[in-house]
């Protein structure tokens, strides 16, 4: 992990009002909103730059802190179905981060200067219901310059053979962009690889863990009359000592 990144825990007060906020916006302008909050001192600029594995790997340190070093998977076998229930230490699939946002990459006689992949890129190709056309619109961003044999060519010529190799590369200079688990069934022994997505996962966990909050809200306005505000900013210890006299638990 890169040790300049500098990270803090949500308070039960912003994971309520990013939940709130992020209801009508995409993914990728909910992991934006998270770590806005997270990394205050960072422009939205600055954090629209960093590539997809950096902010992957972001997200997957702030929920770590936010919410515990454990992940809780499901996944239904690809062979029989057999349902598996798996967790995961955090800091066992948290990469460091890249050093460098450019690459240079040959491949069937081309020359190609990248860079990776960043927020701005996903927010470009929301909304196109054409694979095809998102990974065109993708590589016409990032693929910086295109030369064959040595002469300039356009980027929007670059053939369709060649995107697996690009998307390799991509993968192979930010590692953390594709998060993917190796799982085996414990009934038949397939073993498979499933994506994990980091955005979807963690802010999935955030809305159990807000409506848990309410709850607690509105039983401990309900029977001391305090504003959502008060109860929120208590620290956890706080809202649970009064929450067991509320429920006669203590």
């Amino acid at each position: 992990m890169n040790e300049m990144v500098k990270m803090r825990a949500l308070s039960a007060y912003e994971l309520v009002q990013v939940w709130e906020w992020g209801q009508p916006r995409h993914p990728v302008d909910r992991a934006r909103g998270l770590l806005t909050l997270a990394q205050p001192e960072l422009s939205p600029a600055q954090l629209d730059q960093l590539s997809v594995g950096q902010r992957n790997t972001r997200l997957l340190l702030l929920r770590e802190q936010t919410l515990g070093s454990t992940l809780n998977g499901y996944a239904e076998c690809t062979a029989c179905g057999e349902p598996l229930e798996f967790s995961v230490d955090v800091s066992t699939i948290r990469l460091p981060e890249p050093q460098q946002h450019e690459f240079d990459l040959q491949a069937s006689g081309f020359d190609l200067h990248c860079r990776l992949p960043n927020s701005r890129d996903l927010a470009s190709i929301v909304g196109l219901s054409d694979t095809q056309a998102a990974r065109q619109l993708l590589i016409e961003r990032c693929v910086m310059q295109a030369h064959y044999d040595s002469q300039p060519w356009a980027v929007t010529e670059l053939p369709e053979s060649l995107m697996p190799t690009l998307a390799n590369a991509v993968i192979e200079h930010d590692p953390q962009a594709e998060i993917r688990f190796t799982l085996q069934c414990p009934a038949c022994e397939q073993e498979w690889s499933a994506l994990f997505d980091i955005v979807t996962y963690f802010w999935t966990e955030l809305e159990n863990r807000v409506k848990h909050l309410l709850h607690e809200v509105h039983l401990l306005a309900q029977t001391y009359g305090w504003r959502e505000a008060d109860i929120l900013t208590m620290s956890a210890t706080r809202r649970e000592f009064y929450l067991k006299r509320v429920t006669n638990q203590d």
